[in-house]
């Protein structure tokens, strides 16, 4: 419903404006008889229009649009009145009225018309007021986007940076705009980035995801990567004036891709370069990886065993054991110290003890099983040679399971078990009798000098003495191994020393497990997650730095606190909930839960809690990662948010989306789509037989050739506007416009998208407003030729006075003065033919040379010269140009004295075009500059410069003369950005 103050001080015209305008339904009238009385309802009441006379008692029509405008300025305002006078008029128009509209003629036409003006009015101001608050909240979600945007022109000058943009470059929107955007990455990536803009604007595509790094500050230090994503941009005639760009700073990703590939490597040269054998089998048992080390092993080499089941290596009685392993292991168990046996290659066993556990992914899925395997066999065998040498060794020494060595008081080798060899490389039989430094070589592991001889300083001091810490020794093969424990006296029943029983133990693994636990420590140290352990009943036993980071407590103000202090008020049992189900052997993933920090703020987590076992494979405490997901969650709901807002602004806009499938022909849409034709939801079928079916015959083929062009890549866009069948049978103009937004390796479209717009109120007002100028225009002609039938009777009786006044020289000069008046007219009426199409049809583009060609062909320019050196420009223009342009060439020819030459000419200035059109005659006076273009000044009819200017108005164009009097006529017509251009093809 239109709401309308009706302004008159007529009665009768308030009462029947009334009557006739809520007759033709949808508005309602108020009325008022002054202007005051408006003004007081205005303040009163909300309206949607205001239709006013002009003259009224007090405050004139203009006066009233003009306090309207201070109190709403955006209120609509047509002046309806029967003063006719062009100065009221052009004041109205300038005062900002809507439309003027002037009384008289037949009534039912002029509230005909009054009622479409008051509803194009309405229309276009709420289209206008929809169109800016779809621009506010286009430009509220750019402000607050999270990522750099930027727009720049054809030239690659920064024209526009968001919030986020000045601040990640660290500059102000006066520093930025007007640089090249390339100047803000790192001078190594400018010239791919460049060139990938090229490219973009070559070939339409727009550029996604492109690596490189932004300075801010052009400070190469600050440097930081992003991916950018350029797309074009395009005015109204498809020609590209810039691009705009979004950079998303990708540093977190980098640092933790840097991370994970750190962590991989680490643990691929751990897996590669342990002594021990490393397995990683699926679930199913499927060997997955093996370690070069394990072709020591077993004899297969790695490949050989991939793909293969760990039941094929095992000795037969042991699968059944290792197998239930498995099983637990698959269930998140882990096992320890499982001795098997394993079948060589060669066919021989090999004694293996076995630790492992499950592997998981990142998303705390159990993928597979590792196991370290250690070969147990001589060890097997020293202590079998032990129990076999019982005799000859006391319970002491056949009990160690280390290298022993025996010396005599000199220090020479007595004896030496079958670990000692193993790790001296040195036979009994080969090392009897020798001096103990020959056959057991050590030095120290860092600086590489000799160690002290155990064994003498035993002798000297008589005490238990034992190795230096980085002790190696060096076997006869010149391999070495890290060992320790210690040296003592060997003493006869009087105490004597009689010699030295030296043990020791390879501590080579021992030391690469404790460095690879200082490693994991390390690790777990740097790790930007909390960590934290916990015992059985959910006291903190462990706290890592991020964990001291991110919910700000000490380690000292947490271990031995239970964990329930983070967790708020409602979820104080939460954790303890998770660890009960692990307890009864559940699997549990990870979780997202709030937590408190130690300054009361909370944050969203992402919790893992994983068992913490002993070696008999018992829980004995829990280890838990906690992620702060705070901000992830902020702008996974701000997305969110800027979804439901964009999806508010498309139906603001009362815009009908489809999405389309080119190969398959499924279409989607949303339900405006419906709506304006009519349809309840789900009613319409969802394939493109739909277009077929709705879109009228006559309209179809042209829509499906756009279509298909489109499809090629032959435009950038689709647009078209046609008509579609309503479900009431009615038709509906539709302005549609698409895009393809995905193509194939080969080019082929895969999905286009694209919005249908309703515009059947326009085209019906563009269809009304070309019948009323035809209307007009024949009853401007018929009126013409009956003025021009009277004159020419009126020229008829003004020879015969003339003849019969004979010697009455005073009466032939008033006829010889009427003569020239009815010529006057006659000329005047003449030109109002030649000028009743102007701004009637649509603007179009017209080459300059053909325009000045074709209006130079209707003069006669009796030896004047043409000079053409426009170039090939094309001008927007109304299809009235030409006769403008005839105008200006007819000026010089008939008031130039004595011109010889004109000249035209076409130059660019940054955005806007000039065209001149000047001549070498006598040029303008001085005194006559400012009112050549004014309506009446002049010779000849007075309207000839003033409807050159009208004509150029129509389109943005304005004319000056900048001729100097004595030296020519100099016009010059500035033409607007996009209004000019350079022929296709040229």
């Amino acid at each position: 419903m239109i709401h309308l103050l009706l302004v008159d001080d007529e009665p009768a015209i308030l009462q029947v404006g009334r009557v006739f305008l809520e007759d033709q339904g949808g508005i309602c009238v108020d009325v008022a008889g002054s202007a005051g009385e408006g003004m007081d309802l205005l303040r009163s009441c909300k309206y949607d229009v205001v239709v006013s006379d002009y003259e009224m008692p007090q405050t004139n029509g203009i006066t009233f649009l003009k306090a309207v405008r201070r109190f709403c300025p955006a209120m609509p305002f047509i002046l309806f009145t029967g003063k006719g006078r062009e100065e009221v008029v052009i004041e109205a128009l300038n005062s900002g009225a809507d439309f003027y509209l002037q009384k008289g003629g037949d009534a039912a036409a002029q509230f005909t018309e009054l009622t479409h003006k008051v509803r194009q009015a309405v229309n276009r101001r709420r289209a206008e007021r929809a169109f800016r608050e779809s621009e506010k909240n286009y430009r509220d979600l750019v402000e607050n986007l999270q990522n750099i945007l930027f727009k720049a022109d054809r030239e690659g000058k920064i024209t526009y940076l968001n919030s986020c943009g000045l601040e990640a470059l660290g500059v102000t929107d006066a520093e930025a705009v007007g640089q090249n955007w390339n100047l803000y990455l790192h001078p190594d990536d400018r010239k791919a980035a460049w060139e990938r803009g090229v490219e973009m604007v070559r070939t339409g595509k727009p550029v996604i995801n492109h690596e490189a790094r932004v300075l801010p500050q052009r400070d190469e230090k600050k440097a930081f990567p992003a991916l950018l994503t350029f797309t074009p941009l395009w005015d109204s005639e498809d020609q590209f004036v810039g691009l705009q760009g979004i950079a998303v700073d990708i540093s977190e990703r980098k640092r933790a891709q840097e991370a994970l590939g750190e962590v991989e490597f680490r643990y691929q040269i751990i897996a590669e370069g342990i002594y021990d054998g490393v397995t990683v089998g699926g679930t199913d048992g499927t060997i997955i990886f093996a370690s070069p080390s394990m072709e020591r092993l077993s004899g297969y080499r790695p490949e050989e065993m991939l793909g293969r089941s760990y039941a094929e290596f095992i000795r037969g009685p042991d699968i059944e054991r290792i197998q239930e392993h498995f099983r637990k292991t698959v269930r998140g168990e882990c096992f320890e110290g499982l001795q098997v046996q394993v079948m060589q290659k060669d066919g021989d066993f090999i004694d293996i003890e076995m630790n492992g556990g499950p592997v998981y992914t990142t998303d705390g899925e159990i993928y597979g099983i590792q196991s370290i395997m250690r070969d147990v066999t001589r060890q097997k065998q020293a202590e079998k040679a032990l129990r076999e040498s019982e005799e000859r060794l006391n319970v002491t020494l056949r009990s160690i399971g280390d290298g022993v060595v025996v010396t005599d008081a000199e220090g020479r080798v007595v004896m030496l078990n079958t670990v000692a060899e193993e790790l001296t490389g040195w036979p009994e039989e080969e090392a009897a009798g020798r001096p103990l430094d020959e056959v057991f070589v050590i030095v120290n592991e860092k600086n590489r000098r000799p160690t002290e001889n155990p064994v003498r300083r035993v002798i000297e001091t008589g005490r238990v003495v034992g190795l230096a810490n980085h002790t190696a020794l060096i076997a006869r093969d010149g391999s070495e191994r890290l060992i320790a424990d210690s040296a003592a006296p060997i003493r006869d029943r009087d105490g004597g020393i009689i010699g030295v029983v030296l043990v020791f133990r390879d501590v080579t693994a021992e030391k690469e497990a404790e460095a690879d636990r200082l490693r994991l420590a390390a690790i777990v140290e740097s790790s930007e997650d909390a960590i934290f352990g916990t015992d059985l009943e959910g006291f903190v036993t462990s706290w890592n730095s991020a964990a001291m980071a991110i919910y700000g407590y000490a380690p000292e103000e947490v271990i031995g606190r239970h964990v329930s202090m983070f967790a708020p008020e409602d979820r104080k049992n939460e954790f303890m909930g998770v660890v009960e189900r692990i307890k009864k052997g559940e699997t549990t993933g990870h979780y997202e839960s709030r937590r408190v920090k130690k300054d009361g703020k909370e944050l969203e987590v992402s919790i893992t809690i994983s068992p913490v076992r002993d070696e008999d494979g018992s829980i004995m405490g829990f280890s838990a990662i906690s992620r702060d997901v705070t901000r992830r969650n902020e702008a996974v709901r701000a997305l969110k948010e800027n979804e439901e807002t964009m999806n508010l602004v498309i139906k603001g806009a009362d815009l009908g989306m489809w999405d389309w499938d080119p190969l398959t022909g499924e279409l989607l849409f949303n339900g405006i789509y419906e709506e304006m034709l009519g349809y309840d939801p789900d009613e319409l079928e969802r394939n493109d037989l739909l277009w077929s079916r709705l879109i009228h015959p006559e309209d179809y083929p042209r829509v499906h050739e756009t279509m298909q062009i489109h499809l090629d890549g032959d435009t950038p866009y689709y647009h078209t506007e046609f008509r579609m069948r309503r479900k009431d049978g009615r038709w509906a103009w539709i302005r549609s416009q698409g895009k393809v937004v995905q193509r194939n390796g080969v080019d082929m479209p895969l999905r286009m998208t694209g919005i249908h717009q309703d515009i059947t109120e326009v085209r019906e007002y563009e269809e009304a407003l070309k019948k009323a100028n035809k209307k007009l225009n024949i009853l401007n002609g018929i009126t013409r030729h009956d003025i021009v039938n009277q004159i020419v009777a009126l020229q008829g009786y003004l020879y015969l006075i003339k003849k019969s006044a004979g010697a009455d020289r005073a009466l032939a000069g008033r006829v010889d003065s009427c003569n020239g008046l009815t010529e006057k007219i006659k000329r005047q009426i003449s030109f109002t033919r030649d000028y009743e199409h102007m701004g009637v049809k649509a603007p179009e583009w017209q080459d300059v040379e053909t325009v000045v060609r074709g209006a130079a062909s209707d003069l006669a320019l009796d030896g004047i010269a043409l000079t053409v050196a426009a170039g090939p420009m094309e001008i927007y223009a109304d299809p009235m140009f030409q006769m403008a342009v005839f105008n200006l060439l007819e000026n010089s020819v008939r008031h130039g004295n004595g011109v010889s030459e004109i000249r035209v000419s076409f130059r660019e200035n940054g955005e806007v075009g000039t065209l001149v059109i000047e001549d070498d005659g006598a040029g303008v006076p001085v005194e006559h500059k400012p009112n050549i273009f004014d309506a009446g000044f002049g010779r000849n009819t007075g309207y000839g410069l003033f409807l050159v200017r009208e004509i150029l108005d129509i389109t943005g164009m304005a004319i000056v003369e900048t001729g100097c009097d004595g030296e020519g006529a100099r016009f010059e017509i500035s033409v607007p950005e996009g209004k000019f251009r350079s022929r296709a093809g040229a």
